[in-house]
């Protein structure tokens, strides 16, 4: 199976789950892990995400297989896309990328609190 994981705290995302421009068709605040299967990296975030996923109820935490749907991340970000990416979606737009190395749970959690109080008029 392609998928990184198939826990009930996290949604697999499909490429049907976004338009030919990398909006989420989703309205519901969502943070999205982007994968490849093959990553290592990717895989190494796995338990931290699911994780969070438990911890996080204000937000849905999603993950996505892009090895067959590069072209998503591309039209969102204007640089060579790199494995594992984070980005927060607010009404289907892109609009928070985590750009850290620091990919704890615990750093994961803070940037979660703090993206609450910037977009509290739609995160509850």
């Amino acid at each position: 199976m392609d998928t990184l994981t198939d826990n009930i705290h996290v949604t697999e995302l499909t490429a049907t789950s976004f338009s030919k421009t990398g909006l989420l068709k989703n309205n519901k605040p969502t943070f999205v892990l982007f994968y490849k299967y093959s990553c290592k990296y990717c895989h190494d975030l796995k338990e931290t995400w699911i994780e969070l996923g438990k911890i996080i109820n204000f937000l849905s935490i999603a993950a996505f297989n892009s090895s067959h749907r590069k072209d998503i991340l591309e039209y969102i970000l204007d640089h060579d896309v790199s494995y594992p990416t984070l980005i927060l979606y607010i009404n289907g737009y892109p609009e928070e990328i985590y750009n850290k190395k620091d990919r704890s749970l615990n750093n994961l959690v803070t940037f979660c609190m703090e993206m609450r109080e910037k977009y509290d008029y739609v995160i509850k």
